[in-house]
């Protein structure tokens, strides 16, 4: 499959390059042609590929768990639960992927994340109105998540 491009035919007349030294445009005329390239070709083409990648990728949706949300499950193993309310999934959403992420953003797992990744349970439940977590303990850090997936 092959995704949307910018090619050099969109390119063509299009923006300042080519225009003579006094192009004989009104101001109004000339801004237009300076916004051109992105209003009318990289817009255009950077939307097409973003609704190509939605079907492929499915939609990417960010929670963070905050410390204070994990409260007690009946679970003899996974004795905590957070219950992080959103409106993001669908009674027929279909997870793909749920990944821990690193919280500030950094290419690294800080101590406390590093630990709760032993804490949690692979198993993540999705409602129209909630996403659910499970770990085995309260984590002692605030936590990302990654989640990815769509609709039937």
């Amino acid at each position: 499959m092959s995704l949307t491009k910018i090619e050099a035919s969109d390119l063509t007349n299009k923006g300042v390059t080519g225009l003579p030294q006094k192009p004989g445009l009104s101001y109004s005329q000339m801004q237009a042609k300076f916004d051109e390239l992105v209003r009318d070709v990289v817009v255009e083409k950077f939307n097409a590929l973003s609704g190509e990648l939605d079907v492929i990728v499915g939609n990417v949706t960010e929670v963070t768990v905050p410390t204070t949300a994990w409260a007690s499950n009946t679970h003899e193993t996974y004795t905590k639960k957070a219950v992080i309310e959103t409106d993001k999934f669908s009674d027929d959403f279909i997870p793909v992927a749920v990944d821990l992420i690193p919280s500030d953003g950094s290419a690294f797992f800080s101590d406390g994340e590093t630990t709760a990744m032993s804490l949690l349970n692979q198993n993540v439940e999705f409602s129209s109105e909630a996403v659910t977590f499970y770990a085995k303990g309260t984590p002692s850090t605030n936590l990302k998540f990654r989640i990815r997936g769509g609709d039937e």
